[in-house]
């Protein structure tokens, strides 16, 4: 195995408690689904796809009019909401001060509606 898992002797248990927890909290996901035991092979397979620097390509579609929409859960573990809004401050696009005056719209799972 290489990657992460290899390199620093992670298994997975802190990911899985705190998934396990989620699961219990949101209630919409089967009691049969189990977090952790796939993460290392995932992991080794999209090591290369996880994080890409998508900035130019978001500016391209955002100059030429295209609608971009931004998803980021708060308990993302690559790339958190601190993380989303640093690398949107680095666009380019002329709309950007704009963005930042509209409102956020908050996405609720069916418990907590």
């Amino acid at each position: 195995s290489s990657g992460i898992n290899a390199e620093y002797g992670y298994d997975g248990k802190n990911v899985k408690t705190l998934m396990d927890g989620l699961k219990k909290s949101f209630g919409i996901i089967p009691n049969t689904v189990e977090w952790g035991a796939q993460s290392v092979l995932c992991y080794d397979n999209l090591a290369n796809d996880l994080i890409l620097d998508v900035i130019n390509s978001v500016d391209i579609c955002l100059s030429k009019g295209i609608r971009v929409i931004v998803y980021n859960g708060m308990l993302d573990l690559l790339i958190n909401s601190a993380g989303q809004e640093q690398w949107i401050s680095t666009l380019k696009w002329e709309g950007l001060q704009q963005y930042y005056q509209q409102n956020r719209i908050p996405l609720y799972t069916p418990s907590q509606i």
